[in-house]
């Protein structure tokens, strides 16, 4: 869903709505069988939100983000790394992926790598291919095609390896009208990446004339969890 330009706009989506992050982040929580004993990777981390805010749930933990440039922390039991999964090298207890799995062309090597890393579970949050944010055509058509299929990435997944089980979520969200402006323009969700200016100023003026009688914008997000269980 997001494409990470400015930590900021990540805080304003999450944080305009205190009850939609509260839910978000209490349903990650609740599946990732966290453990002061336990070890977290958080793969494909962007700015290490979701890392630090985890990290005091675990005894130790990771941020793997590839692209970008890597978050620092002062604490001793967090560490970022500017590398994808195959150049990591340390095995750990439980993994999150979040909005990261499309991004993932090779599935089953993916997940014979991630056999290797795991001692436990691996939760990947993503959403399914039709969504209920108010974008306009082009843009959801555009997230539509991003998005693999729910039986392919399950169809990839080697059952002699891992259990796995799906578990689908909606939650409500409100932002504030210039907040969603805001991300538009910004080109934060990647679907918007290949739009021009033009088509950006475009689209404001929908939003702009579709909600001209409120200042906020509500819409359903639909979440997929894909859990999997370590085979031993």
């Amino acid at each position: 869903m997001t494409h990470y330009t400015d930590k900021e706009e990540l805080l304003d989506l999450l944080s305009n709505d205190e009850n939609y992050k509260n839910k978000y982040l209490a349903l990650i929580e609740n599946h990732l069988n966290t453990g002061l004993n336990k070890t977290f990777l958080d793969l494909g981390c962007g700015h290490g939100y979701f890392t630090k805010y985890f990290s005091s749930k675990f005894k130790f933990s990771f941020g793997l983000e590839p692209y970008l440039k890597i978050t620092t922390s002062n604490e001793d039991n967090l560490h970022f790394f500017k590398m994808d999964i195959f150049s990591f090298t340390e095995k750990v207890d439980i993994l999150l992926g979040k909005e990261m799995i499309h991004h993932i062309s090779d599935k089953k090597e993916f997940f014979n790598k991630l056999f290797d890393t795991i001692n436990e579970k691996a939760l990947f949050v993503t959403r399914p291919k039709h969504i209920d944010i108010p974008f306009n055509e082009k843009a959801l058509k555009l997230f539509a095609d991003s998005q693999p299929d729910l039986d392919t990435i399950l169809k990839d997944i080697p059952k002699d390896k891992f259990h796995y089980r799906v578990s689908p979520y909606t939650l409500e969200i409100t932002l504030q009208k210039s907040v969603f402006i805001k991300l538009i323009r910004s080109r934060f969700w990647s679907c918007f990446s290949s739009f021009t200016d033009l088509e950006i100023g475009n689209d404001i003026k929908r939003i702009e004339n579709q909600f001209k009688d409120t200042d906020t914008i509500t819409f359903k997000d639909n979440l997929l969890f894909i859990e999997l269980l370590k085979k031993n």
